[in-house]
């Protein structure tokens, strides 16, 4: 590893006998900089989104039981929270816990309801 991170801050690098060696220094530095850059660009691609498709499935079939329930539409439900209801009921969009207490006061349901 360590010769692997020696080529890449050194590679590039031109010394001539005028540079003084703060300048080689900072351009190597610059080099280094640049492939750490490079190397989490790299590892962000590969994170893999941590999801419970089976939660949200539940969760998505309790909001549209319990509107249901209440007899409200979509539309009303959202003019009251502000909240992108048909994103919820697909079952395919996380939410925070934030957006389950605010469904959960609206649908007249404790929260740990529309995790069952």
């Amino acid at each position: 590893m360590c010769i692997c991170y020696l080529y890449h801050i050194f590679e590039n690098v031109t010394i001539y006998p005028v540079h003084s060696i703060v300048t080689v220094l900072q351009r190597c530095l610059a080099n280094f900089y640049q492939y750490c850059r490079t190397l989490s660009k790299n590892n962000n691609n590969k994170k893999e989104k941590r999801v419970a498709p089976d939660l949200l499935q539940k969760v998505a079939h309790a909001v549209i039981f319990y509107r249901m329930k209440r007899k409200l539409t979509k539309e009303k439900l959202e003019y009251e929270t502000g909240l992108n209801i048909a994103r919820y009921e697909s079952g395919r969009h996380d939410m925070t816990l934030t957006t389950l207490s605010i469904l959960s006061k609206h649908l007249d349901v404790e929260p740990y309801k529309l995790l069952k």
